[in-house]
């Protein structure tokens, strides 16, 4: 069964080279999107474009349903442009990132932020802020909407304020403000931490002041009686909470697996203190001094491990990475995840229409 009939969570994760970008198309058959940038041999904006948006459901009208911008750093937005026209395939229904529309937040602090480009997709990031829907969301669940079982995401948030007190460095600011992604289905779940900090992952687990948190379950009955869960602090469950009780299948590493970020909070936090798998964004050195991916991301020390096919072969691994593969990791909420990892994007999107 195809991807766009399917009722399994379906999750890309693109070979970008020295960046992040992922897709996740919900069982609803809804599309968000989790970071968006591109380099020279791969357009992530064209793919999704092409490939998925012709087959999602609408939300409120729009293809994509939201787009989470985790932080605005150069590697995580050089594609970010193809979001702001409201007539773009693109324009998604909820914006969602750091920014400097509210003012309980602390206001983001601009100078801190240095990207690559001379901050030309920065420019372009702010511009988002001016038509997008309201800040820091969870898409509400339509209680008309077919429901599925056991299906949730939430957000968490580390306000701008207490990152600014946090770090010193220019960058760990920017890498702290990272907006970390948990997504479940059943059985299976994956968590999209940014560029996160292990000083803000450790706020954000033992939900520290200034935590932020949006969280929807799709259930109607959820949804009924908890209102203010996607669109303000409450009572959500806590992230720490979420990975003691379900554990998590697949950890994309935080600042794509390098030692500076390594979470040992992050790791104690999980039911039986790992993941089944962890991903790796490959984040390519550009200069000496740069880290090195950490070694408790690879081996049997980072993962349970699992099988997932490399160009058609079946292999046993603890990590899988972008470094020369585009993935495709298919959620069914009950039994074995499947991985797949293709040097070609054809060759992946074969699998997702098997």
């Amino acid at each position: 069964m195809g991807w766009s009939t399917s009722n399994d969570a379906f999750i890309w994760i693109f070979n970008v080279g020295r960046g992040s970008a992922a897709f996740l198309r919900t069982p609803l058959n809804h599309g968000i999107i989790l970071d968006i940038s591109c380099n020279e041999n791969f357009s992530t904006s064209e793919f999704i474009v092409k490939n998925l948006c012709p087959y999602l459901s609408t939300y409120e009208n729009r293809p994509i349903a939201q787009a989470i911008l985790s932080h605005p750093h150069h590697d995580h937005i050089s594609d970010c442009g193809s979001l702001e026209s409201r007539d773009s395939k693109l324009h998604p229904y909820l914006l969602t990132c750091p920014s400097d529309r509210d003012s309980r937040d602390g206001f983001v602090d601009w100078t801190r932020i240095k990207n690559i480009d001379g901050n030309k997709s920065l420019d372009t990031y702010r511009r988002l802020f001016q038509n997008r829907e309201p800040g820091l969301r969870t898409l509400k669940y339509d209680l008309q909407r077919t429901t599925v079982a056991d299906l949730e995401y939430g957000i968490y948030y580390l306000r701008p304020s207490v990152c600014q007190k946090l770090h010193t460095n220019d960058n760990e600011y920017g890498n702290s403000l990272s907006i970390v992604t948990y997504f479940r289905y059943g059985n299976h779940s994956i968590l999209f931490p940014g560029d996160v900090t292990p000083e803000a992952m450790q706020r954000i687990l033992t939900e520290s002041s200034g935590v932020e948190k949006r969280f929807t379950i799709f259930s109607r009955t959820s949804q009924a009686n908890n209102p203010r869960w996607t669109k303000e602090t409450f009572n959500q469950p806590s992230l720490k909470g979420r990975l003691a009780t379900y554990g998590l299948t697949v950890l994309v590493a935080p600042h794509h697996g390098l030692e500076s970020c390594y979470s040992s909070d992050l790791c104690a936090a999980i039911r039986s203190g790992k993941p089944g798998l962890v991903a790796i964004s490959e984040k390519y050195a550009v200069a000496e001094g740069q880290g090195k991916i950490h070694a408790n991301y690879q081996g049997a020390t980072a993962s349970f491990g699992m099988y997932a096919k490399f160009n058609g072969t079946d292999k046993w691994c603890n990590s899988v990475t972008t470094k020369s593969n585009h993935i495709l990791i298919r959620m069914s909420g009950t039994g074995n995840p499947k991985v797949f990892c293709e040097s070609k994007i054809e060759d992946l999107m074969k699998w997702a229409n098997a």
